[in-house]
């Protein structure tokens, strides 16, 4: 167990998170993830957000995708609009 420290950064507050554990769920800057809340044990679950491979499509496509989507994700969001 490594213990970290939650800091204020802007208006958000921050936990960082080891190294180790980013690379063994595969995670970097720009992968999109899920948080749960086990509310109960008072635990807060981090996933990478995985999306299923179709055979049709590639997994260097879908990371192309992904990586789009996360670079103009405000943009995105107001085109929806």
């Amino acid at each position: 167990m490594e213990v970290r420290k939650v800091f204020k950064a802007g208006n958000s507050l921050v936990l960082s998170l080891p190294n180790d554990a980013l690379d063994a769920l595969g995670i970097k800057e720009g992968t999109q993830i899920t948080i749960d809340l086990d509310r109960e044990n008072k635990k807060i679950i981090v996933s990478p957000l995985s999306v299923p491979n179709k055979p049709d499509i590639s997994r260097e496509y879908t990371e192309m995708v992904e990586e789009f989507i996360a670079e103009y994700e405000v943009a995105l969001k107001e085109l929806a609009k």
